[in-house]
């Protein structure tokens, strides 16, 4: 069972995206947070239908924090429109 990874063991920067009626839910697991320590997450996709700025507001939750702290992340999208002919497109 290639690519599916046990419940119990998580690496720095697992991705996991859950969906329900009203939003997506994207939790990266960061394990021990430490100042200075960059955590590589795995890659995800955000579409976006026109160019703009997109914000994504989170919570980081921790063993040691008496509340979640709250940020907000801003994705920049620049769409462009391109013709291509379907026989180069099943080519890719």
């Amino acid at each position: 069972m290639r690519g599916i990874r046990p419940m119990h063991r998580r690496d720095p920067g697992d991705v996991d995206i859950n969906r329900n009626d009203d939003r997506f839910r994207i939790e990266i697991d960061c394990q021990d947070l430490q100042p200075g320590r960059r955590v590589w997450s795995d890659t995800f996709y955000i579409g976006a239908a026109r160019t703009d700025d997109y914000q994504i507001h989170g919570h980081v939750y921790a063993d040691n924090l008496p509340m979640p702290h709250a940020f907000t992340l801003t994705v920049t999208a620049e769409v462009t429109q391109s013709a291509l002919p379907v026989d180069e497109l099943c080519a890719k």
